[in-house]
């Protein structure tokens, strides 16, 4: 199956070096400034996550966001690790998936490029690089492996995201191109117990590797001498940290034959995430609160959900960001469907499990304004993987 999976994500990659290739010329300024932000994060960084989880399902994303009350899989990793307790039977999954995530556009202005260089009309000019320092560049992957059951689990997990933006009148008057990155990796445990027959309790913890950055850069950066000066100081900047995120969660579930209620509450980065370089802010502990309603047969439910994500607002952020909220359409296991409103914009997407293979898709936006409706980034995902049983 790994195998399968390896090859699937190598021929994903492969179709699309194509249009790498050819927008090469156009994208090569951002591109050296995102690879450079991946080898040599600054310490001045500037969180892209916040109070988002660390990690999210992508059909978690499609429903909203909203995970505290159903996480999807591995989700529960990091939303809210009382949630496997509920229910009956003990091995609940065992999986592997990987993401993608592109921001739409940029993959909008590499289509109409790719259309200009197929019909002998793509130029380097004036127009085009206004254009490209116009288009924000969001990408994201993920990886995740590991096991659950209704009392305990364990994970790998890899996520990294990174945000690039041209400003066509930098700080010095002068085009500039603004990088924000963060990724990190390491190893996810939880462990969860019943309590009664209405109450479930959790804690995880998340031993982790972590890099933040965040850089502006100037194109006059890149010519001559000061493309290798830009480097060395990058590389003298460099900072990453190891730390060990906790977290804590609690869920009441109100049960009865086809209609259920569940109440959620979690502690994130219980403490701070501290790390051991103090180049790396501590990630703030945050209390978020959630509320799921759920009708349901024996084979097929639709789970309505609000999740209120740092509810004293540590970070800063307007409630618009802060809030999660959706809708999950499950039928007989095999066939999901989400759509709900992330950070206060629309959402989408789509599952299907196909017995051991699981594909999925949508889109969500994320926003980098103060609240909903001042910077957002339209985000499209593909996802597969497998699960068991």
């Amino acid at each position: 199956m790994f195998s399968e999976l390896s090859y699937k994500i190598h021929s994903f990659k492969h179709s699309h070096k194509i249009v790498t290739k050819t927008l090469f010329g156009l994208f090569k300024v951002t591109s050296f400034a995102f690879q450079l932000q991946l080898l040599t994060p600054n310490a001045s960084a500037e969180p892209l996550r916040k109070s988002s989880p660390l990690y999210e399902n992508p059909f978690d994303l499609s429903a909203g966001g909203a995970s505290l009350t159903r996480s999807t899989q591995e989700g529960v990793l990091f939303s809210n690790p009382s949630l496997p307790a509920l229910g009956s039977g003990l091995l609940r999954w065992i999986y592997g998936r990987t993401s993608v995530h592109f921001g739409a556009d940029a993959i909008d202005l590499t289509r109409e490029s790719y259309k200009k260089q197929k019909a002998g009309e793509l130029k380097v000019d004036s127009q085009l690089i206004e254009s490209v320092l116009k288009t924000p560049i969001h990408i994201g992957n993920d990886l995740n492996l590991g096991f659950i059951t209704a009392f305990a689990g364990l994970g790998l997990f890899q996520c990294s995201r990174a945000d690039i933006q041209g400003r066509q009148f930098g700080s010095v008057g002068l085009p500039e191109i603004r990088t924000r990155a963060e990724a990190a990796a390491g190893v996810a445990a939880f462990a969860a117990m019943p309590i009664g027959d209405t109450l479930s309790v959790g804690a995880t913890v998340k031993p982790l590797y972590a890099v933040e950055s965040y850089e502006n850069i100037s194109l006059s950066d890149f010519s001559g001498s000061g493309a290798q000066q830009l480097l060395s100081d990058l590389k003298a900047n460099t900072q990453f940290g190891l730390g060990i995120s906790t977290g804590i969660g609690a869920t009441a579930q109100f049960r009865t034959s086809n209609f259920d209620i569940r109440l959620a509450t979690t502690v994130d980065d219980v403490g701070q995430t501290k790390f051991n370089n103090s180049g790396i802010s501590p990630w703030k502990q945050i209390l978020n609160i959630g509320v799921g309603l759920i009708p349901h047969t024996r084979s097929s439910a639709i789970h309505c959900a609000f999740d209120l994500r740092d509810v004293q607002a540590v970070y800063g952020e307007h409630w618009t960001r802060r809030s999660r909220a959706g809708c999950k359409i499950l039928l007989n296991s095999r066939v999901g469907i989400g759509a709900g409103f992330y950070q206060g914009w629309p959402s989408y997407g789509l599952v299907l499990n196909l017995v051991l293979l699981r594909l999925e898709a949508g889109s969500y936006t994320r926003e980098f304004g103060s609240e909903v409706g001042t910077i957002g980034r339209r985000v499209y995902f593909v996802a597969t993987g497998f699960e068991m049983p």
